[in-house]
């Protein structure tokens, strides 16, 4: 089973090297999708994975990935909608 979520970042997320941190984790626990900054400032992600690898890359990015001053103001699940991502990338 896959799961995914596509997460919205806001706060202090500029100059964190956070889409890089992103990158760096996902490819070691085995999340694949992607990260984008967003025109107002925010970070977009989509990812895709089994389920407790999924839960555990998002409870990681809530306690702080990169040492930022930001919170996850949206973290949707979305049922049925897989992209099948091959690996994780920054956009």
């Amino acid at each position: 089973m896959v799961e995914h979520f596509n997460l919205t970042i806001f706060g202090e997320v500029q100059g964190l090297y956070l889409r890089r941190t992103l990158e760096k984790e996902a490819n070691r626990v085995g999340v694949f999708g992607f990260v984008r900054n967003e025109e107002d400032g925010t970070v977009y992600l989509e990812i895709e994975g089994k389920p407790e690898i999924v839960k555990n890359f998002i409870d990681w990015i809530k306690k702080g990935a990169g040492g930022g001053d930001y919170t996850i103001v949206q973290v949707e699940s979305v049922k049925g909608i897989y992209k099948a991502f091959d690996k994780f990338e920054i956009k």
